[in-house]
């Protein structure tokens, strides 16, 4: 899949949820101050793409109102799809 039709598809499930699109990047204020943001990311192991989360804190934060995903002030993690695995990147399996 392309990162566009990833996009694209995560629109249709962010957007009516009052999420706002920018560079990649989905945000939503949920308190008030602290921002979600879902980063898109694609894979240096291969054709696939992943969600990074995380949180920002507009009182601390000099890189709101939309700051990218290595900007965030927490980082949660990474949501991966079913499409893609590690080992299919040539890493052994544990």
């Amino acid at each position: 899949m392309k990162m566009q039709d990833f996009i694209k598809q995560l629109s249709e499930i962010f957007l009516p949820r009052q999420f706002i699109y920018m560079n990649s990047h989905f945000y939503k204020k949920v308190a008030d101050d602290t921002v979600i943001v879902f980063g898109v990311q694609k894979s240096s192991y291969g054709k696939y793409c992943y969600i990074e989360y995380g949180h920002a804190f507009s009182s601390i934060n000099r890189n709101m109102p939309y700051p990218k995903f290595n900007q965030l002030n927490l980082n949660c993690g990474r949501v991966m799809t079913a499409v893609g695995q590690a080992k299919d990147a040539g890493i052994p399996d544990a």
